[in-house]
Parts: structure tokens; sequence; C-alpha cells
């Protein structure tokens, strides 16, 4: 009976470990440039008070208001061409009280169209969008 307990205990942990990095749908279905994290708009672009900048050398990609006070920040390993592929960042943001960093951390290219690459880590819960500028 104990055993039974355990192995149900197991299943349930891996069930709900995974529904955690399901992407969010409302990340995927918002078609804009933006950042969030655990399912909060951190950064979202408009094009009257923000700027995008893009470099394929360096592979990354930053968008931030004209004044510079909130932006995003992404150097990839590599620039994603297809979904599905993971890639490893960095990645840094400001909120409203400090800058956030997060090196190294593994991403997935979860939808690419027009130029923009959505991408998700599950396990942090964090998307963002990239536009490829040319």
């Amino acid at each position: 009976m104990k055993r039974i307990l355990a192995i149900s205990l197991a299943a349930l942990l891996c069930l709900c470990s995974c529904e955690k990095k399901k992407v969010d749908p409302a990340f995927i279905a918002h078609d804009g440039i933006r950042l969030e994290s655990r399912g909060e708009v951190i950064f979202n672009y408009d094009p009257l008070s923000c700027q995008l900048s893009f470099n394929r050398t360096h592979k990354s990609f930053s968008a931030f208001t004209d004044n510079m006070s909130d932006y995003y920040f992404i150097e990839m390993s590599e620039i994603p061409d297809q979904e599905g592929e993971n890639i490893t960042a960095d990645l840094e943001w400001t909120t409203y009280s400090t800058t956030e960093i997060r090196k190294g951390i593994a991403l997935k290219a979860v939808k690419l169209e027009g130029g923009l690459i959505w991408l998700w880590n599950g396990t942090l819960q964090i998307g963002l969008t990239v536009r490829m500028i040319d």
C-alpha cells in the first residue's frame, strides 16, 4: 500500500511539474514584442515610445523605452531558425525597482512568424519576443 501511494505521489508531482513547463497560451497569442515572467508582462513594446536593436553578429536583441528607463536585452547562443529549436541565452531586464539578470538560461523557440521569434523557458516561466531586423 505504501508503495502504491509513493508511486501515485511521484506521478502526480511529475504531472504538476510538466504543467508549469507548458507555454503560456496568452504569450503565444500576443503578436507584439514583449517580455513576460510568470504571466506578468514586464515590458511591452510601444512604437511611439520605444526603440529596438538587433545585432546578427552578436546574436543580440534589445527593446527599450526612449529614455532607457525600461528595457530588456538578450544575447543568444544561436539565432533560432525553426520552431522547437533550443538555445541558451543571457537575459537582462528592468523592473520598477531593480535590474534582473539571468545567465545561461535555456530557451525554446516556440513560434517563428514574420521576423518575430517567441522564446520560452518553462521552468522559469519566462517568455520573450525577438524581432529580426536587417
